[in-house]
């Protein structure tokens, strides 16, 4: 084999849950989606320039086509392989850089020139969202434009006052929706059979049940991407053809089908399992073209059969009920709007904090939807308002509620393996013990989730399940 010989390999990625990879721009909502948004059309000049609400914009390429940067893919697969491969391993596949002199703070003298190392064993190109899915897939989504391949989903923020959701302060993110795919391209610096080989180890996380996270949310279980059912990566040699000038595609060969078996998960994470017999709704506050009904609230849904539940409001629900443990327990408060100066050590933060994370501070509690929300039935409710004086029932208040009913899921939570500078895993005694109680606690309750918990809406009962099963 020539220096410019390699190997050309190519898969498909999954997208699991939906995925916000951020360019860092704001976009209003009329300018992303002409014509779709709630802007109001009046005399008045001030709301006829109204453009709407911002929106959190993701990353694209040349052609405004969605992309997984080669980098972020690169990098959560070699955090995900850190601790399953050894460092040789790792090394030969990803590259290291070896030598060099270090100033007191452990950084690389730039003037010194004895650094070296050792390329890695492959490349990527950007992953490219692949647009030939049918639009009805995901037009349940709001303001899902099938050009684009992306939807506008709304959150709340929490208020430092009382830790609820605060209305007042709705932010927007457009996200690539789950059961979208990604084209990954790559180059394997290598023979056939070295390939062979190697790309099995190298794309094993992308075949776990709960697979690999990227982007915005990671932690919370956003942006899970997998190889999916068929797990088929395409391979094919090339060859520099002196005649062209260019390195091309060994002719008379066809592409070479490599199959990446099924990996198991890790034996220290935990899967619960989610059942909500009753009604369950999160808010779609986005309106529908041509339906204007003012007195139904709306329920975010991919289809009649898949609600859509916001990672982050059960990260919140977790929490919450963390807090409420690590104090009756005398573990420590929970202040998830701590300032970074308030702390120098994350030895300082409570277990609640070093779980679920504090500015400043990722989290080391890691979950992932390993079984996506489905439900059994999707129906209105109709509601009545009540006078807030004589506690009888408003005239004229009739309201709806689209609700799904028989919703489930399962999550998989688990502690991240992050080490310090001395090679000290950052996980503590004290926050196994408090993630113990926990799952002890929820395990057999309820936990209420989405939206008019206080109406009956999203009891959520919680089972232990394990790992084997849940995978299937």
């Amino acid at each position: 084999m020539t220096a410019l010989s390699h190997v050309r390999f190519s898969f498909t990625l999954v997208v699991d849950t939906d995925l916000h990879i951020g360019d860092g721009r704001m976009c209003p909502l009329e300018t992303l989606r002409p014509g779709l948004s709630r802007r109001r059309t009046a005399d008045d000049p001030a709301q006829a320039e109204d453009t709407g609400p911002l929106v959190k914009t993701i990353v694209r390429d040349h052609d405004k086509r969605p992309i997984l940067p080669a980098t972020s893919l690169k990098g959560v697969l070699k955090e995900a392989l850190t601790g399953s491969l050894d460092k040789a391993e790792i090394d030969r596949l990803f590259g290291t850089i070896t030598g060099g002199k270090h100033d007191k703070d452990g950084k690389t003298d730039k003037r010194d020139k004895t650094d070296s190392g050792q390329m890695g064993r492959f490349t990527f190109h950007a992953a490219v969202l692949d647009r030939s899915d049918s639009p009805s897939t995901f037009s349940g989504l709001p303001y899902f434009d099938d050009t684009a391949g992306t939807w506008v989903a709304t959150h709340v923020a929490i208020s430092r006052n009382d830790g609820t959701a605060d209305p007042r302060k709705l932010f927007n993110m457009e996200m690539v929706p789950a059961g979208g795919r990604f084209l990954v391209d790559g180059i394997w610096f290598g023979d056939m059979e070295d390939a062979k080989l190697s790309l099995p180890r190298l794309l094993a996380p992308l075949r776990r049940p709960d697979g690999v996270s990227i982007g915005s949310g990671g932690r919370i279980g956003r942006g899970r991407v997998s190889l999916g059912r068929a797990a088929d990566v395409r391979l094919w040699e090339t060859a520099f053809n002196p005649k062209t000038g260019l390195v091309d595609t060994t002719p008379g060969k066809s592409p070479v089908i490599l199959t990446v078996p099924k990996t198991a998960m890790d034996g220290a994470v935990k899967i619960l399992d989610f059942t909500c017999d009753g009604p369950f709704a999160s808010v779609d506050p986005s309106p529908r073209p041509g339906d204007n009904r003012g007195n139904l609230i709306r329920s975010l849904g991919r289809d009649d059969a898949r609600p859509v539940i916001h990672p982050d409001g059960v990260s919140g629900a977790l929490r919450s009920r963390a807090a409420w443990l690590s104090a009756l327990h005398d573990l420590g408060g929970d202040d998830r709007f701590r300032k970074p100066e308030t702390w120098a050590d994350p030895e300082e933060l409570t277990p609640v904090e070093r779980l679920f994370g504090v500015t400043g501070w990722r989290g080391l509690l890691r979950q992932s939807f390993i079984k996506q929300p489905v439900a059994a039935e999707h129906t209105h409710y109709t509601s009545v308002a009540l006078d807030a004086f004589t506690g009888g029932v408003l005239d004229s208040t009739l309201f709806e509620h689209e609700v799904y009913v028989g919703v489930s899921f399962s999550l998989a939570l688990s502690l991240d393996r992050r080490v310090d500078d001395d090679n000290t895993p950052m996980v503590t005694q004290g926050d196994r013990n408090l993630l113990e109680l926990l799952l002890d606690d929820v395990t057999g309750d309820v936990l209420p989730l989405g939206h008019a918990t206080n109406r009956g809406f999203g009891w959520f009962s919680v089972t232990h399940a394990s790992p084997e099963r849940s995978a299937r």
